[in-house]
């Protein structure tokens, strides 16, 4: 309760970067019977995800372009634009932004990879029968279920 107050008052009196660059996590890692210490650095969590005026995508935000695609057909955040032509051509990137210029409906199915800090997995991967995890590894599913839950 004391530690939530003493938070909650540091968190409205010290600027957002300053407590940004006080965090740090410390994870006891089983397997290893270690402490590690991991910073916050591969995502920035006071990072925004759109712009608060125009609603467009932040650079290097949760929905960037790069990550998903385009919001318009061919056309890039910068403004940049190319034809979409033949697909014999090769995909064509943004020399800026580094966007592809694909069809904006990419966007539907279109899945993002975002380094995070410690290693997670998605319960659809763990728990479907037959586990993709599990036969991957192969081990059994049990002992997944106790490393992903730190039971072990």
């Amino acid at each position: 309760m004391i530690f939530q107050i003493l938070y909650f008052k540091l968190k409205y009196l010290l600027p957002p970067n300053f407590l940004y660059q006080l965090r740090v996590k410390k994870l006891f890692n089983k397997i290893n019977s270690t402490i590690i210490t991991t910073k916050y650095d591969s995502f920035d969590p006071f990072q925004s995800l759109a712009h608060y005026k125009t609603n467009k995508p932040e650079k290097d935000g949760l929905f960037c372009h790069r990550i998903f695609g385009p919001i318009k057909i061919g056309i890039c955040a910068c403004g940049n634009y190319r034809v979409i032509g033949d697909e014999k051509e090769g995909p064509k990137f943004c020399e800026q932004y580094g966007v592809e210029f694909v069809d904006s409906r990419i966007r539907r199915y279109q899945m993002g990879y975002i380094k995070l800090t410690c290693p997670v997995t998605h319960v659809w991967y763990l728990k479907r029968l037959p586990s993709y995890i599990a036969n991957l590894l192969d081990k059994p599913l049990k002992e997944l279920e106790g490393l992903v839950y730190c039971d072990v």
